[in-house]
């Protein structure tokens, strides 16, 4: 399974004022200032997209590279103005997988459009991998 979402951090703005700029409300996030669960509080403000439908399975040669692809132009540029006022602009891509089941399922392709669109928005990206055990699926 491949999930992504489009993050945002500042140590500096809040998560109204980020959503403004980015013209969509934030999917899941928290202000800078809020209780973390154990102990303290949070130092930055963290704003989230999710690429797809929440919980989709963006597998597939095509499934990712189009959910960056359908942000569109004018997200990157909302999400580069952030990039210039001090934020971080992150895709972070999350693969589950079972090894010794579908072997070729475990890749992660992104086309050249979907790396322009990452690079036009000054954004990294950041492929966690799970391997899971297939009792862990149950």
């Amino acid at each position: 399974m491949i999930n992504a979402k489009l993050a945002i951090t500042s140590v500096e703005m809040s998560l109204a004022d980020i959503s403004q700029v980015m013209g969509h409300s934030s999917s899941g996030g928290f202000d800078r200032g809020t209780p973390r669960r154990g102990a303290g509080v949070y130092e930055h403000t963290l704003w989230n997209l999710e690429l797809g439908g929440v919980g989709d399975n963006l597998f597939g040669v095509y499934g990712l590279t189009g959910a960056i692809e359908r942000l569109g132009v004018d997200l990157a540029d909302r999400v580069r103005l952030l990039v210039e006022r001090g934020c971080d602009a992150t895709v972070g891509i999350y693969q589950e997988f079972v090894p010794n089941e579908d072997e070729s399922g475990h890749g992660i392709h992104l086309d050249a459009d979907a790396v322009a669109w990452v690079s036009r928005a000054g954004a990294s990206i950041d492929v966690d991998q799970y391997v899971l055990r297939a009792t862990d699926q149950a």
